[in-house]
């Protein structure tokens, strides 16, 4: 079997559908950054991966979610072997209703038929605003003297 970039992403997305979270952070290269808006989260293991997608799957679990879908966007030209990936995600319940969408820029090193390293994670969209305030960091106020 070809391994694609977009047959990775496919895997990622049945992986995360299925709940095996552990092979997911296996694609990742430690410590990596996600970005969305003005926030950076810094996963230092992959264990943290892991707790950081398993509080987002259950998060879409109590809205009824059942599976995941990805298709690949686009590509930019390889250089190397690191290249951007913009993918969209999108999480559906049950009889097939859409729950959300997310569109995602990765950063990777991907050697044709070898498995996939992502190096950072910047999410341009989030499904919902309710699940970047559950799962964003809060930001702290300050106060000018």
């Amino acid at each position: 079997m070809k391994l694609t970039l977009e047959t990775h992403f496919e895997q990622l997305a049945g992986h995360f559908t299925s709940g095996e979270l552990h092979r997911i952070a296996a694609h990742f290269s430690f410590p990596t950054a996600v970005y969305y808006q003005d926030h950076m989260i810094v996963m230092n293991s992959a264990e943290e991966m892991v707790d950081a997608h398993g509080k987002y799957r259950q998060l879409l679990q109590g809205a009824g979610y059942t599976h995941t879908a990805c298709d690949v966007i686009a590509q930019s030209l390889t250089r190397g072997d690191r290249k951007s990936v913009w993918v969209q995600w999108s999480h559906y319940r049950e009889g097939g209703a859409m729950l959300g969408k997310s569109f995602i820029r990765f950063f990777v090193s991907h050697v044709q038929d070898q498995p996939m390293n992502i190096m950072l994670v910047e999410y341009l969209q989030l499904p919902s605003p309710a699940l970047a305030e559950a799962i964003l960091p809060k930001k702290k106020n300050s106060v000018a003297g």
